[in-house]
This record gives structure tokens, C-alpha cells and sequence, in this order.
């Protein structure tokens, strides 16, 4: 089996679609399969706005053993593409910048992609990437799969995700409240699989080594913020309940990890640590030394992050989401809070002054973590593939109206 995993962005840029589409296609090459990754950028990000215009130099190189191809645009496609940004959000003109995506897109995919037995897109609809490789799996006559970044209200549930989702065979999610999502967007539930998301079990990480690096005794209690930091991920509502904190706790220290994706406007705040993205090892040696894990961020499908901190066996604090119920509630690993400020404040205090509990959470949340092992994650996948290969149907399309028509459908 060969499966041609396609996403916008590509490792070496860091964030959980990124790290999920190298594992993913590294686990299917260790697991036997053949892979490989196509994407449009592995080194900056783009908004929406500049992406239609943005291009990296093409080709292909050895991502961490996975081969992984960059579509290049030329100058005369970027011009061509320069009044994307404004057609796809209206129905009427969106047929018509899917055909014009398409003319550039589909043909640089299909010399790539073909001889694979599936195609299978991590991303949504605005992207315009996974109407690309619809069109490509149909030329091609195989499978075409989505696995969206979902996170409802502000991402992944607009009419243009549900026409995208709806074009694929199979739509996999990683929670249960993630497929009902895509259910009452319109998706037939048969064509939703729930598969488990691996997380990397990376022993190790020096608690004591970040603590000296920065002159941080060790018993100073330790809130990390790992991830984006942007009004999204919750980076200013986290920043304004520890100034409240710190008139309980003055010694408490909240350490911000990560790129600044909107960064941080306020002026620097005592007790605040705000560091830049960090290497593998110093990512471990963050989660090894600090207390506990807050990312109140506003969406989330799954929550790599919290993961990655409960391997470190270290409780959470986040946004009462429903993909979260499933996973922080119902294993008792951490606090979920409400948008009301005092939440955040409280749950913060609550953990810091009873360390017992928050031990108690992390070795749940460590239990949690250990389940999803890339071992067990492959598995999911290779099942959701076998389904799909085998409830195929070249002549039927997407279980529906093909893109052609539901572009005709538009106008």
C-alpha cells in the first residue's frame, strides 16, 4: 500500500499537523507501506492573504527519512492566482477559483502522486489544497481521504470545509465529539473514522538543567505555556489571570514557550519567562521542570500538547471544550475551566498549592498518554485505509455528486 499524505505546511515547521503528517508517513514506511508528503511550504508560515501569492523553491528532501516534495509556483501562476483570496468566500465565484487552483495545482499533484493507492489531505477547505487532490484521486481513479484541523466555531466548520469534506470517502477525526462535529455538518456518519493520534514517547528531559539554565530555584512553582502565542491558543487570557496569581503566590514563575504568532503586546510582566521556540531537548527540559501545563486555548480537536505534558506526568489546565471532556474530564488528568477569568485563577491556585493533586492528575494523564503510542496509532490508520480500499468504488466518486457537479451545484 502507498498513500500520498498531502498538507500545506511540512516539518521542519513546528505544530501538531505538521508533526502528525511526518509521523504518520514515517510509521506507514516503518509499518511496511510506502509514503510520501507533498506540501506547499516547510519553512514559513502564511496568512490566507499571502498564501495564495507565497511560494518556497520545489522539489524534494529527506524529511527525518520521509520524502517529502514542495510545489513551487512560477511568477505567471502567482498572478494568475491573485484574486483567489477574494473569490472562494463567496458561493457564486467559488467554482470559478476552484478551477482556477485547479489549473495550476492538479497537474504539478498528479505527476507526484501517481501510483499511489490513496491520497489523503491533512488540512481544510479555504486551503484549496484538498479540492486539488480530490480532483487528482479522481483522475487517478483511487481514494481520497481528509483529515481536517477542526476546531469548531473558528476553524474547519465553514460551507467550504463541509463541500470538501464532503468529496471524500472517508473523513477521519480523533474524538468522538470531533466526528459528531463533522456528522451534523452534513457528513454521512459511515464515511467518519475515529483513528488514534499518536504522541511521541521521548523519554527523558532535565528539569533541573532548565531550572539552572535560567536561575530558577528549584522549588519555585512552574506554569509553562507551550504552543503558539496567540489570542487563539489563550496566551493573553493565561498572562492576565497570573498577574492575579502572583498576589497569592509571588513566587510562582510562568514560563511562555513558543513562536509569537501575533506576539505578545503587552510590555514584559514580572514573573513572566517568555522564550522563543525551543530545540526537542529544551521542549523536554521545559515540560521536565515545570508544574504543571496551561494552554486555555479556544480550540482544540485532540490537544497534542497535553499529551506531551502528561507523558511528563504533569497535570493540565485548559478550556472546557467538548474533544477535551474526552479526554482531560474523563481521566480526571486535569481542570477544565470556563471563560470566565476567576476560572483560570482559581484552577491555577488549585493545583500550585495542592501538589499532591496535580501529581495525582499527571500519573492519569501519564496512563492517558501511554495508549497512544505510534505503535497503536498506525494501527488505526492502516484499518481506516483497508475500509476505504475496499468500500471503493472508482465509478461511484466521492459516494456522491463529483466535484464537477457540486461546483455546478454553486451557481
Amino acid at each position: 500500500m502507498k498513500i500520498g499524505l498531502v498538507s500545506t505546511y511540512a516539518w521542519p515547521l513546528v505544530g501538531g499537523l505538521e508533526k502528525l503528517g511526518l509521523r504518520l508517513g514515517q510509521q506507514l514506511q516503518a509499518s511496511g507501506d510506502h509514503s510520501l508528503l507533498v506540501a506547499r511550504f516547510s519553512r514559513q508560515r502564511h496568512g490566507l492573504a499571502d498564501y495564495f501569492r507565497a511560494s518556497e523553491r520545489g522539489g524534494f528532501f529527506d524529511n527525518e527519512g520521509l520524502t517529502t516534495w514542495l510545489l513551487p509556483l512560477c511568477w505567471w501562476e502567482r498572478i494568475l492566482w491573485l484574486p483567489l483570496f477574494k473569490l472562494i468566500w463567496r458561493q457564486r465565484t467559488f467554482p470559478f477559483a476552484c478551477a482556477l487552483y485547479n489549473l495550476v495545482m492538479v497537474p504539478k499533484l498528479q505527476r507526484i502522486l501517481k501510483g499511489c493507492d490513496a491520497v489523503h489531505f491533512l488540512g481544510c477547505g479555504p486551503e484549496m489544497l484538498g479540492f486539488a487532490c480530490a480532483a487528482v484521486a479522481h483522475r487517478l481513479g483511487i481514494p481520497f481521504l481528509v483529515e481536517p484541523a477542526l476546531h469548531p466555531g473558528q476553524w474547519g466548520d465553514s460551507w467550504i470545509d463541509e463541500r470538501l469534506y464532503r468529496e471524500a470517502h472517508r473523513v477521519l477525526a480523533h474524538t468522538q465529539s470531533e466526528r459528531l462535529v463533522l456528522i451534523n455538518l452534513g457528513i454521512r456518519a459511515e464515511r467518519v473514522s475515529v483513528v488514534l493520534h499518536g504522541v511521541d514517547h521521548q523519554e527523558g528531559g532535565d528539569g533541573q538543567r532548565f531550572r539552572e539554565r535560567f536561575a530558577i530555584s528549584p522549588t519555585t512553582p512552574l506554569i509553562l505555556f507551550l504552543g503558539r502565542k496567540t489570542r487563539e491558543k489563550g496566551v493573553f487570557r493565561l498572562v492576565e489571570a497570573f498577574h492575579n496569581v502572583r498576589r497569592c503566590m509571588p513566587e510562582a514563575l510562568l514560563v511562555l514557550a513558543g513562536p509569537a504568532g501575533g506576539a505578545m503586546t503587552r510590555e514584559q510582566q514580572t514573573g513572566v519567562l517568555d522564550l522563543n521556540d525551543l530545540s526537542e531537548a529544551q521542549k523536554q527540559d521545559v515540560l521536565a521542570a515545570c508544574s504543571l501545563l496551561c494552554v486555555p486555548s479556544e480550540g482544540e480537536s485532540f490537544g497534542l500538547v497535553y499529551y506531551e505534558a502528561w507523558f511528563h506526568r504533569k497535570a493540565v489546565v485548559a478550556l472546557d471544550l467538548p474533544a477535551l471532556r474526552e479526554s482531560v474530564r474523563a481521566n480526571q488528568a486535569g481542570l477544565l475551566i470556563s471563560e470566565n477569568p476567576s476560572s483560570l485563577e482559581n484552577a491555577l491556585l488549585t493545583l500550585l498549592q495542592n501538589p499532591e493533586q496535580a501529581k495525582e492528575m499527571g500519573e492519569r494523564g501519564r496512563a492517558l498518554a501511554m495508549k497512544h503510542s505510534w505503535i497503536s496509532a498506525i494501527k488505526s490508520y492502516r484499518e481506516a485505509y483497508a475500509e476505504t480500499l475496499i468500500s471503493f468504488s472508482p465509478s461511484r466518486g466521492s459516494h456522491g455528486a463529483s466535484l464537477q457537479d457540486s461546483n455546478n451545484d454553486l451557481t
